[in-house]
């Protein structure tokens, strides 16, 4: 312990250059933390649009052509309207 009182003794300690570097840590903390918060609730506020979205409409159309397609088919089958000979045996 008693080596530990002279490890400071050739140091010049200022009253106010310690206390505004205190407030500067502080403060820049104080930022960082503010923009660490700010980057959690950007996408709660401002919400990005997907671009996949688009191209997914158009599969989805495409899908759908294809179902009424088959469904209209199936129909025909049903009702014997077959032209297939395989098929409609």
């Amino acid at each position: 312990m008693n080596g530990s009182r002279h490890l400071f003794a050739n140091m010049d300690f200022q009253p106010g250059v310690a206390s505004m570097t205190d407030k500067t840590t502080k403060l820049i903390l104080a930022a960082i933390a503010a923009g660490l918060w700010a980057n959690l609730f950007m996408p709660f506020l401002r919400p990005i649009e997907a671009v996949a979205q688009y191209e997914s409409d158009s599969i989805l159309r495409k899908m759908d052509v294809r179902v009424t397609n088959l469904d209209a088919n199936v129909d025909r089958l049903l009702r014997g309207a077959c032209s297939n000979s395989k098929l409609c045996q």
